[in-house]
């Protein structure tokens, strides 16, 4: 199994068990590189989520240190 299947399994099971926004933007920004998805869209298709969600999290990835804290 591809090291990214676990990271959708942990996405997935989130839906119960809801992730910090930051692991969650981690996850994405991870799969983002080792999936065929070329962009936040076809990311968002393959995940069953919407690509706005994709969108806010990678962006706090994006922010200083100290604000995310």
């Amino acid at each position: 199994m591809p090291d990214y299947d676990l990271a959708i399994q942990r996405l997935r099971g989130s839906i119960h068990d809801p992730l910090p926004p930051l692991e969650e933007a981690r996850i994405y920004a991870r799969l983002m590189k080792e999936t065929d998805a070329k962009n936040q869209r076809e990311l968002a298709l393959l995940l069953g989520v919407s690509q706005p969600r994709i969108s806010q999290r990678l962006a706090l990835l994006r922010m200083p240190r100290e604000i995310v804290k």
